[in-house]
């Protein structure tokens, strides 16, 4: 088991990851648990080493399953579909083993980010300003990631905060050292 939703009192849903790599749905009530939808995929995807389904990624009103795998696949699926069974609409292999996936604030206060933990170490951040694509328009939700990850604008703000936050903690450093006394 990967994680339960209580729906309604008495009545949980349950999302969970197998070794062989499908992910699946269990609706629990008061008198019975019931199989729900059930996705199985290709062996060389990688088994699922964690999953989330917390956050509305695709902004449709209804939470997404986000799949690590130990492949190195951060996969995401849409649950807001008609037809009842959850669509892959991301599909980005990180190059490591995921260990685990999250969301939260990180680099941006107004906008939440996903957090992918690799096994090696390295953190890496999604978020829907570079991954959500509109399918109406035909494009790709993973080629507007790779496009937006190699634009570099992004990047390049980032590097300047770092540098002012250098810069500042420098000025700090040098306010407090000539302060201190040994004695």
């Amino acid at each position: 088991m990967r994680g339960g939703i209580e729906l309604a009192i008495g009545k949980t849903e349950i999302v969970y990851g197998t070794e062989k790599g499908s992910i699946g749905q269990l609706n629990l009530d008061l008198d019975a648990i019931r199989r729900g939808w059930s996705i199985s995929v290709e062996s060389t995807a990688g088994s699922v080493n964690c999953l989330s389904a917390k956050y509305d990624f695709t902004k449709d009103g209804v939470p997404d399953i986000v799949v690590g795998r130990g492949g190195g696949n951060v996969e995401i699926y849409s649950t807001g579909t008609d037809s009842g069974t959850p669509e892959r609409v991301l599909c980005q292999n990180v190059g490591d083993s995921v260990s685990s996936v999250e969301y939260g604030f990180v680099s941006d206060a107004a906008k939440e980010d996903l957090a992918i933990h690799t096994f090696s170490g390295k953190v890496l951040l999604l978020n829907d300003r570079v991954a959500v694509a509109d399918p109406a328009d035909g494009q790709d939700p993973g080629s507007a990631y790779e496009a937006a990850v190699s634009d570099g604008k992004y990047l390049e703000e980032l590097r300047k905060e770092v540098g002012a936050l250098k810069s500042k903690l420098e000025a700090e450093k040098g306010f407090l050292l000539p302060q201190l006394r040994i004695l």
